[in-house]
Parts: structure tokens; sequence; C-alpha cells
């Protein structure tokens, strides 16, 4: 079993006082997030994806079927809050942003310069050699 606070999970093993620790019921654990991502699961009767709100915060789950040669009528569930996985792709997209707006400022003026460059040169060599055509 794997949570992200063991102390209260050990906790809740060492006050079983069997001598094989019993793993504790979701509800011993009065975790809001897991007990939502159970709601989820059980309203929908199936495993898969699940969306759900819990305390203001968003949170995307998913429970899969644990196979069979690990015991019967095992799920395994796992629910993380959706700005903990958006923020930093957010935050990624808005610096590589910024990057791009500063590398095209500083470049744009150094691109106009030589297309202006390039076609004043064209100009040029068009009327020399409209000059060398009228002078002959």
């Amino acid at each position: 079993m794997a949570y992200p606070d063991q102390a209260r999970v050990a906790g809740l093993l060492q006050h079983s006082g069997e001598a094989v620790p019993a793993v504790p019921q979701l509800s011993e654990l009065q975790d809001p997030a897991a007990t939502g991502l159970f709601a989820a699961y059980r309203q929908s009767g199936a495993p898969g994806n699940f969306f759900y709100d819990v305390a203001g915060r968003s949170y995307i789950g998913r429970v899969v079927e644990v196979s069979a040669r690990y015991g019967h009528d095992q799920l395994l569930g796992i629910a993380v809050p959706i700005n903990e996985i958006a923020e930093p792709v957010i935050a990624l997209r808005n610096q590589t942003l910024l990057y791009s707006i500063a590398f095209l400022a500083f470049m744009l003026p150094l691109y106009v310069t030589l297309i202006v460059f390039w076609i004043d040169r064209r100009l040029g060599r068009s009327s020399s050699s409209l000059r060398a055509i009228e002078d002959q």
C-alpha cells in the first residue's frame, strides 16, 4: 500500500494489535481525495479515469484492477490534483512564449536590415545595368 502520509498509515497499522497488520480501510484514512476517488468509482461502476472535485480542488484519478495473481477483487487507485499537473506545463509555456517574443524582438530589426540591404543591392544592380544600356 502506498500513501503520501506514511505516518498516518503506520499509526493505523500499529494500533490494530494483530500479529499480522491489517491494511487500513479507506474510511480509516479519512482522506477526502481518496474518498472522492472511491465515490467516483462507485458512481461509474467500472475502473477507469475519473475527474472529480473535493474541497475546492479538482482531481484526476484512475482506478485499475490488480492482476489476479496478486489477489482477487483488488483495485489500485491513484489521484492527483490537476493543478499539480497543469501548473508546470503552463509555466513552461509562458516561459517559452517570453523567450520567443524576446528573440523575435532582437532578431526582427536585423532581418529587416538584411532584407532592405538585399533589395537595395538588387535595385542598385538593375539601375547600373539600365545606365549601361542607356550609355550604349
